[in-house]
């Protein structure tokens, strides 16, 4: 029992000493956010904004259990079974965004339940370059980023996500490939349906 309590007493010091660092690259006024827009609503269990941002952190990120991340909430780490405690807090969502160039977080936003994941809460500059997951890739998102004069790498499965030619037409990569002569490479250039304005290009 006094080796894992002093496991435990080390993995709490390391998570601090973690948390200290994603403090860091917070921008100024974000825990008034917190209030602003919902995500907390009055102080129970949760003393702060920033104590709910760890609580979120720590089931997402660390996945943890609902019951460690509970009985880290109510402040009781113990060894062996953990107790079920039950925090009252508000569910929210966090957003943010990451510079790969410059290894800094570029924009966080936090909201309540209504507050979908789409990549149109991207903070974009000429030219950027956005990497993205496969459930990213929805026509109004990917229309709204060109719009913005940036650009996507995104993934996406043939089905979720169909293309056109330029004329409109329906585009398929197996049709493309059967034009072309044997070890030739090709390319292409399509739409998404509802943006014939703004091409993409395949590749």
């Amino acid at each position: 029992m006094r080796t894992r309590k002093i496991a435990n007493d080390t993995k709490t010091s390391e998570l601090d000493n973690q948390w200290a660092v994603v403090m860091h690259f917070l921008p100024q006024g974000w825990q008034d956010a917190a209030w602003t827009y919902g995500a907390i609503t009055r102080l129970r269990a949760i003393q702060s904004a920033e104590a709910l941002l760890r609580l979120i952190f720590a089931y997402a990120w660390n996945d943890w259990s609902l019951r460690t991340t509970a009985n880290r909430v109510s402040g009781h780490l113990r060894c062996g079974r953990p107790q079920a405690v039950t925090p009252r807090v508000r569910v929210a969502r966090l957003h943010a965004q990451w510079n790969l160039g410059t290894g800094r977080w570029e924009h966080v936003e936090l909201t309540d339940t209504h507050g979908a994941e789409s990549l149109t809460r991207l903070r974009l500059r000429l030219d950027d370059v956005v990497l993205a997951e496969r459930h990213d890739a929805k026509p109004p998102a990917l229309a709204w980023i060109v719009a913005q004069k940036a650009y996507v790498i995104v993934r996406f499965g043939w089905n979720a996500l169909r293309l056109q030619t330029l004329n409109g037409e329906p585009w398929t990569l197996r049709n493309a490939v059967r034009g072309l002569r044997d070890a030739t490479p090709g390319e292409w250039w399509v739409q998404i349906p509802g943006t014939k304005d703004r091409p993409a290009d395949a590749g």
